[in-house]
């Protein structure tokens, strides 16, 4: 395969890519609507919180997850949970949450918003692109994690830059980019292989994770970002 057709192959598996994440979307909103701002519960615990308005399996019953990072905001949480071994799916779930003050204590909101990262259509997509261990961590960054655009459609003021992703390598444990070292790597298991979630609270750059060209496609093997993993 040479480098125009890989190119329009990558380009097919973002549309795919998107198309399913779209088609998940709108059957989560169709048949597992998530409450509106009128509606909203507030509960002691984030525990509590995440399982109401949580992901639902086929069956009609809510999925719990093992609650592995937590990122915080002025009146917001983003939660990643690994979701339970009976939901037979290698992903990672990302809810976002309302936080307020009650008495002094933090109150968390039923979930407001949800997506997935889907492991095996990660991977996919990093071996048809040809990525390397930084090309990956680009596309994370670029495909699933620009949080102000979260923060817009939430209506929520997000001014830190939160960002978070997969890798194949251990070495994300030494991720920097602009030098600022990673949060936090969770190791996590997904039949048999070890897969590296890791995630940036507060990413203080404002530079883009890729370069465009002049038709707007993204370069995910180079960007303004500069991104090590020494």
């Amino acid at each position: 395969m040479d480098r125009t057709e890989k190119a329009i192959a990558f380009l097919v598996a973002i549309c795919v890519f998107w198309a399913f994440t779209g088609c998940n979307a709108y059957l989560l909103e169709k048949y597992y609507p998530l409450p509106d701002s009128d509606s909203i519960d507030y509960y002691d615990s984030v525990e509590e919180a995440m399982i109401h308005g949580s992901f639902i399996d086929h069956e009609g019953n809510t999925i719990v997850g093992e609650l592995i990072g937590l990122l915080y905001g002025d009146a917001y949480a983003i939660l990643f949970l690994r979701p339970e071994p009976r939901y037979n799916r290698n992903r990672v779930f990302v809810y976002f949450l309302y936080v307020k003050k009650e008495a002094g204590t933090n109150m968390y909101s039923s979930i407001i918003n949800r997506h997935f990262i889907d492991w095996e259509q990660h991977k996919g997509l990093c071996k048809l692109a040809g990525l390397s261990d930084t090309g990956e961590i680009r596309l994370s960054i670029f495909l699933y994690s620009q949080s102000g655009d979260w923060g817009k459609e939430l209506n929520i003021d997000m001014p830190q830059r939160h960002v978070w992703g997969f890798s194949r390598t251990e070495r994300v444990k030494n991720l920097a980019i602009e030098g600022q070292p990673v949060t936090e790597v969770i190791e996590i298991e997904f039949d048999e292989e070890t897969v590296y979630f890791w995630y940036f609270d507060d990413l203080a750059t404002e530079k883009s994770p890729v370069f465009l060209d002049e038709i707007g496609n993204p370069d995910y093997n180079n960007g303004e970002m500069v991104i090590t993993m020494d």
